[in-house]
């Protein structure tokens, strides 16, 4: 069966370390994308093992980027985007950011407090006077 090659750039004029990045994570790709760089990669006479190899390779990479996104916290060079974020987003958990959920909650305990806290302490001035 043959597979028109209607991507672009066209994957068989796509660099080697391409085609393995593809025929290496199957899941990113559309599955006609995979056949046509699995075909490319066996006519330019590369190993299977070496695509074996970027397929781990690939897989090593994103166990690195998922430990990386779920232990990545809040960082406050941005105050306003970053108080933002806090209140509105609530994604984090869904997308992997385990750690920035953890915070999130915290953050959220507390100004919730804080607000509490101020409004006690204008009842009681208003109650004073």
């Amino acid at each position: 069966m043959d597979i028109l090659d209607t991507f672009e750039p066209k994957i068989n004029s796509r660099p080697t370390e391409e085609l393995l990045e593809i025929a290496g994570s199957p899941e990113k790709w559309e599955p006609e994308a995979v056949v046509l760089a699995q075909q490319e990669l066996t006519k330019r006479n590369i190993k299977p093992v070496k695509i074996e190899m970027a397929g781990y390779l690939a897989k090593k990479r994103q166990r690195i980027e998922d430990y990386k996104k779920a232990n990545e916290g809040y960082n406050f060079h941005k105050p306003i985007e970053t108080l933002f974020i806090i209140l509105f987003a609530w994604e984090h958990k869904k997308d992997g950011y385990y750690r920035k959920a953890r915070q999130q909650k915290r953050f959220r305990l507390f100004i919730l407090l804080s607000i509490i806290i101020y409004l006690i302490y204008i009842i009681v001035k208003a109650t004073l006077l």
